[in-house]
């Protein structure tokens, strides 16, 4: 998802609350958090409430091991919490001083990822007064990333992009199980988006 496209949804989801606050959504993250956090406007209703876990350059088995030690502090902080975790970009592409590129052409980095979305999930059933959403994964391009940081031949990133768009859909196909397994569903943030995919759903 482009920059301009997630302002855009931002924009149109800004509507104020009719009922009271019963927990603190807290965005748990990487860099896109970060990014997203500096699009906030603390003088909205609902923005200035949101709490902001997020650390660039994190891969998710690293929050999940931050999550689990801090998690019961946090809540004794925040009292009810609705946890959104947005992970997975860093799991799936790789950074490398300026460019990105494809982590696994398989679907390790998908499976890793579910694996760590189920035992984050397994956290917050420990307390009560914690809830959770898995965020979709926005698609993004590798080719148009390494272009914009000039490197020198970004044309051979264009299969990249294929496979890590067939990756993407599956996983939030795998993203949207998971949510519905535990009543709740994610914001489709690729919505509007033309993809080049080969990837199918089962039916």
């Amino acid at each position: 998802m482009s920059n301009s496209k997630l302002v855009k949804f931002l924009n149109n989801t800004k509507e104020q609350p009719t009922t009271k606050k019963n927990y603190t959504p807290v965005v748990f993250s990487d860099s896109k958090g970060n990014w997203l956090q500096k699009h906030t406007k603390r003088s909205h209703t609902v923005e200035k409430e949101i709490t902001w876990w997020c650390k660039s350059g994190s891969k998710i088995t690293d929050r999940y091991y931050w999550l689990k030690s801090n998690l019961q502090q946090k809540i004794l902080e925040l009292g009810p919490i609705w946890i959104y975790v947005w992970l997975g970009t860093c799991n799936l592409t790789s950074y490398n001083k300026k460019y990105i590129s494809i982590n696994a052409h398989d679907d390790e980095s998908i499976n890793h990822l579910v694996e760590y979305y189920n035992k984050i999930i397994e956290l917050t059933k420990q307390y009560n007064n914690c809830k959770i959403t898995i965020l979709e994964t926005p698609v993004y391009s590798i080719y148009h990333w390494n272009c914009h940081r000039k490197h020198k031949t970004p044309e051979e990133f264009l299969e990249q992009d294929t496979v890590l768009a067939d990756q993407i859909i599956k996983l939030n196909y795998k993203v949207k199980e998971i949510n519905d397994s535990i009543i709740s569903h994610s914001p489709k943030f690729s919505n509007g988006l033309k993809i080049k995919s080969k990837y199918k759903k089962k039916e």
